[in-house]
This record gives structure tokens, C-alpha cells and sequence, in this order.
């Protein structure tokens, strides 16, 4: 399935403005063309960064697929509160396995969302899959339970594109 997203850039300023744009864009998205359409030209690329002059109005349309990443975990903590929530340490995409290092406390139970653009999961490993709707994962994470306050977990999501 390919999915079209599109940046607009304005400029009121009666002056050219050089532009050099580099979006990041979720691990596993592979971007199969680029279409900058400006006041003078359309320009078709599958290059970024992507450099072009803005003098009123310029588009940017990206023609892409795939993509996979991890929801933000948004704590709401209170003052004196104590850390009682998990963290993601690091995120990496190699080949067909998207690789998340996370930290929580020893023996704690918790639960990821991972927002996929239509990818097919094969497995997830050290993780339990609670759903996949929408294009979002849920995931239980089991600690182990150690002689620490918090230990390192590595989940493994298998996929095919």
C-alpha cells in the first residue's frame, strides 16, 4: 500500500528563501518518490536531504510506504512523585526486525503501543501480543525479576515487507 504525505511551505517575504529539507521519517519507511511542486516547476526525486527555493509557495509530496515506530510514553508525574514507569532506551531497524531496548523496574509488568503502516508481523520476541488493530500494537513487556531497581528488556518485532 502506498500512502501520499504532503508538507506545504509559505512565505509572505518578497525575498527567495533556500530551503534544505530533511525530514525523519519512522524506521522502515522506504520512500519510493518525492514531488516538489513550486510556483516554476515540478521536480520528481527520491533523494533528501531535498534542497529547493521557496518564493511563495512550494509543496512537498512524499510517496511512501511502510514505516514502524514506538508511541511516546507520556508520564504525568507529580511533584515528589517517584519514577514508577518504564522508559524506552533505544530504537534501531536492521534488515527485517525492529529492534526496542527498554528500562522498567524489576519484575514490572507493562504495556507498548507500536504504530505500523500495514506491515505484516511475523513474531514479536521477549514481548506478548495483546492486539494489532488500527495499525497499532499493543505489547506486554514482563521484567525480569532481578536483584535491581530496574533492568534492560530487548523486544524483537519480526517483519515482512
Amino acid at each position: 500500500m502506498r500512502d501520499t504525505l504532503t508538507f506545504t511551505f509559505t512565505s509572505s517575504e518578497d525575498e527567495t528563501w533556500h530551503l534544505l529539507f530533511d525530514p525523519v521519517l519512522p524506521d522502515g519507511t522506504r520512500v519510493s518518490e518525492i514531488i516538489l511542486n513550486s510556483k516554476s516547476n515540478t521536480i520528481k526525486s527520491k533523494d533528501l536531504p531535498l534542497a529547493f527555493d521557496l518564493e511563495d509557495k512550494v509543496t512537498v509530496n512524499f510517496i511512501y510506504s511502510g514505516g514502524i515506530g514506538v508511541i511516546p510514553i507520556v508520564p504525568d508525574p507529580q511533584p515528589g512523585d517517584e519514577s514508577n514507569g518504564f522508559r524506552i532506551i533505544e530504537t534501531a531497524m536492521q534488515d527485517h526486525e525492529y529492534k526496542i531496548i527498554l528500562e522498567g523496574r524489576s519484575n514490572a509488568l507493562e504495556v507498548l503501543q507500536i504504530w505500523h503502516n500495514d506491515l505484516e508481523i511475523k513474531d514479536i520476541l521477549n514481548a506478548e501480543l495483546i492486539s494489532n488493530e488500527d495499525n497499532i500494537l499493543k505489547i506486554r513487556i514482563q521484567f525480569d525479576d532481578r536483584d535491581v531497581k530496574y533492568t534492560e528488556k530487548k523486544i524483537t518485532i519480526l517483519l515482512e515487507f
